[in-house]
């Protein structure tokens, strides 16, 4: 009996969003209704696994939905294609802009904030996983 490879449900939530973030952006009708639910759900989801709102996946997803509504006025629409270009990255490349500043926020980290970490964590090659053990 063939063993299946686990689902990563992370990638495909990133994947969808990135799908139709890009779809919204290219002025598909519904606009980014869909991706402000899908966002919402992924909030929902991490954080009845996690079981806490300051569980580090938790807080990048509340970022980044609050990026996305952020994103719906005019002005500020340029947030939204920076999410599009650095969601395509994270699906690429595992680097995750977002989750790294995430992690340098006082909350998240034990080191005190400098340039060598700031560019410790902004530099350091992509992981699979949590970037805060760079940060602890």
């Amino acid at each position: 009996m063939a063993v299946k490879p686990e689902v990563d449900l992370a990638w495909i939530y990133w994947l969808l969003t990135d799908v139709l973030l890009i779809g919204g952006l290219a002025g598909w009708f519904p606009g980014f209704i869909p991706v402000i639910i899908l966002c919402g759900i992924q909030v929902l989801h991490f954080l009845y696994r996690a079981g806490s709102l300051g569980a580090f996946p938790v807080q990048v997803r509340i970022a980044y939905l609050l990026m996305i509504v952020l994103g719906q006025w005019n002005t500020l629409i340029f947030i939204l294609w920076l999410q599009a270009i650095g969601t395509t990255i994270e699906l690429l490349f595992d680097y995750c802009t977002l989750a790294r500043l995430m992690a340098l926020m006082p909350w998240n980290r034990n080191k005190p904030l400098s340039l060598r970490l700031i560019h410790q964590v902004l530099f350091n090659a992509p992981v699979k996983g949590s970037v805060l053990h760079i940060v602890n």
